[in-house]
Formats: C-alpha cells, structure tokens, sequence
C-alpha cells in the first residue's frame, strides 16, 4: 500500500487509504503517538477507541 505526502497549509500531511486506516483499527480524527525510528515514521494508537466512539465518529463522517 502507497501513501502520498501533500501539504495541508503550511505543514505537510500524509494522506493514508481508507483501506489502512480500517486494517489499523483507526479512525479519522483518531490521536495517533508518531515516533521517528532509523528513517521511519511510525505510527501507534494513543488510546484504543471504544466501539462507541467509532460509531459516533462514523456518524459525523456520513453527514
């Protein structure tokens, strides 16, 4: 899987797919720890989301 770096104002930001993000268990607007080890960019879950959360962020995402 490919992601590509854009800029989002003044900061860069990586673009994930969709796909991703679900095989991760994440979730859009999710805290994610990034850590930067030998030249990676590597990314963890803060705090795992309650089922209730995703559902409710799911619901602002379809609206």
């Amino acid at each position: 899987m490919e992601a590509v770096i854009c800029k989002w104002g003044n900061s860069p930001a990586l673009r994930l797919p969709s796909a991703a993000l679900k095989e991760a268990g994440f979730a859009i607007e999710q805290k994610v720890k990034l850590v930067v080890l030998s030249g990676r960019i590597v990314t963890d879950s803060v705090i795992r989301p309650s089922l209730d959360w995703i559902i409710s962020v799911v619901a602002v995402a379809r609206i």
